[in-house]
C-alpha cells in the first residue's frame, strides 16, 4: 500500500519495502570515518546498535542505510578510512608519522652518542684537553637525570688585575701564565646538582649552619637558581664526591678554580672592565645597580633584588654564564696580596684567614662585579649570595 513521503521539498510516494532477509545484516568492521555524522555507522557507536535495532524492526529507516531517493535502492555507508578523528583535530596519516617517529628517534641516538662521549664509562671523559678548542663543551652525567656541562679554557698568558685608572689597593696588574689546560663549568653550580651528589636541599643547609635571616636575602630556591649557604669546606666536599662518583678521564680531577684560573676564563681574552666591554647593563648581569626588577634608591632596590636562574644572562666568549653577578663564586685559594712580578701557575698563599670570592653578586653594585674584583669571605662563612664553580684540571697541576 503506498504511502506519502517528503523528499527534497516534493510529495512522493513509495512502497513500504520487504527486507532481503530476515536476519539483520553484520556490522561492517571497524572504520575510521570522514565526518561525525557518518559515525553513527561505526560498530564502536552507540548510535549504530540503536540504528540497527531501528533497521530490524522497520527496514530501510535505520541511520546505518541512506535513502538514494524515490524508492531507490539502499546501500550501506562506506568511505575510505581517514586520519581525521572525531574530536575535529587531525592527525598524521599512519606513514608520515612513522617517519616522523623515525626521525626523532634517530636525532635522539645522535644526541645521546654526543652525551656519552663525555659521559663517565662512555669513552674519553672528557676529551683531550691537548686537542681541545676554545670554548668546547663537554656534558658530563650526576645521576638522576642531572648533568653539568663544562667548557674548556686554554692555556695561555693573560693581564691579571685592574687597569690603573681603575685600580683597587688589592687588585693590582700583573701578568700570569697558565701552563696547563682546563675546564669550567658552564653555570654556577646549581641547587638540582648540589642535591643530586649530596643529598640536601638549600633549605636544609640554612638549618644546618643556623643561617641567620638577615644573610638569607634575595635566595630563591628551585632547582636551576645557584646553590648557596655553603662554606668552603662544603665547597670542598662537593669536590671530593665528585671525583668519588663522577670518575673522568686519566690524568684530571675535579677541583676549585683557583683565582687565576678564574679570572682567565672570566675575561674570555678581553683586558675591558667586563667580559663583554668597559660599561654593563640590565641585560649582561645580575647586580645591585642593574638588577632586572628596578634601579630606585638603595632602600627601595634591596627589597626587590635576589638571585636569577643560571644562564639568564648572555655567555661569554669562552661559553660562560653569570661571570659577572648573580652569586659570588668560591675559589681555591688563600686570600692576600698579589705577587709584584709574573706569575706562573698561582694559587695565592699557603696559608690565611679568609678565602678568595669571585664575581658579585646580586646584593653588590656594578663595581664590584668587573672582572678584577676580589672578594674574601672566612672559612666558615655562608650566605645567600655565595655559591661555587667547579672545575677539571689536569693532575700535573699542583692540589
Amino acid at each position: 500500500m503506498a504511502r506519502p513521503t517528503w523528499f527534497n521539498g516534493a510529495r512522493t510516494e513509495h512502497r513500504d519495502r520487504i527486507p532481503d532477509s530476515t536476519t539483520p545484516s553484520p556490522p561492517p568492521p571497524p572504520q575510521r570515518l570522514e565526518t561525525v555524522a557518518e559515525y553513527a555507522g561505526h560498530p564502536h557507536s552507540k548510535t549504530y546498535h540503536a540504528g540497527h535495532e531501528l533497521e530490524r524492526q522497520h527496514p530501510g529507516r535505520g541511520p546505518a542505510r541512506q535513502n538514494l531517493g524515490g524508492g531507490g535502492r539502499c546501500r550501506r555507508a562506506s568511505r575510505r578510512p581517514s586520519p581525521r578523528r572525531l574530536d575535529g583535530c587531525r592527525t598524521p596519516p599512519p606513514m608520515k608519522l612513522h617517519m616522523k617517529n623515525n626521525a626523532k628517534a634517530v636525532v635522539s641516538f645522535f644526541a645521546f652518542l654526543m652525551l656519552q662521549c663525555c659521559a663517565p664509562g662512555g669513552g674519553s671523559s672528557p676529551p683531550s684537553l691537548e686537542d681541545g678548542a676554545v670554548g668546547r663543551r663537554c656534558v658530563l652525567k650526576l645521576g638522576d637525570g642531572s648533568s653539568i656541562a663544562m667548557r674548556f679554557i686554554p692555556k695561555g698568558n693573560f693581564k691579571m688585575g685592574s687597569p690603573d685608572r681603575l685600580r683597587w689597593p688589592s687588585e693590582t696588574a700583573h701578568t700570569v701564565q697558565l701552563t696547563q689546560d682546563y675546564w669550567m663549568a658552564e653555570t654556577e653550580l646549581t641547587q638540582s646538582q648540589w642535591q643530586t651528589l649530596m643529598g640536601t636541599t638549600a633549605k636544609e643547609m640554612i638549618a644546618t649552619h643556623k643561617v641567620p635571616e638577615k644573610r638569607q636575602l634575595g635566595f630563591v630556591p628551585g632547582a636551576n637558581y645557584p646553590m648557596c649557604f655553603i662554606t668552603h669546606d662544603d665547597a670542598l666536599r662537593f669536590v671530593a664526591e665528585l671525583n668519588r662518583k663522577v670518575p673522568i678521564q686519566d690524568g684530571w680531577r675535579w677541583a676549585l678554580p683557583t683565582e687565576a684560573q678564574w679570572e682567565r676564563a672570566c675575561r674570555a681574552g678581553t683586558s675591558t672592565n667586563y667580559s663583554f666591554g668597559d660599561f654593563g647593563g640590565a641585560d649582561r648581569y645580575n647586580c645591585f645597580d642593574w638588577n632586572p626588577w628596578g634601579n630606585e634608591s638603595k632602600a627601595v632596590a634591596i627589597t626587590k633584588t635576589r638571585m636569577c636562574k643560571v644562564s639568564r644572562f648572555p655567555a661569554n666568549d669562552y661559553g660562560l654564564h653569570d661571570m659577572h653577578g648573580n652569586v659570588y663564586e668560591i675559589c681555591f685559594d688563600f686570600y692576600g696580596p698579589y705577587p709584584t712580578g709574573e706569575a706562573v701557575d698561582p694559587e695565592g698563599p699557603a696559608g690565611g684567614k679568609t678565602r678568595v670570592i669571585r664575581g658579585g653578586s646580586f646584593t653588590m653594585t656594578s663595581n664590584w662585579c668587573d672582572s678584577s674584583h676580589r672578594g674574601q669571605i672566612p672559612a666558615g662563612h655562608c650566605d645567600s649570595f655565595t655559591g661555587l664553580r667547579v672545575a677539571i684540571v689536569n693532575e700535573k697541576q699542583k692540589k
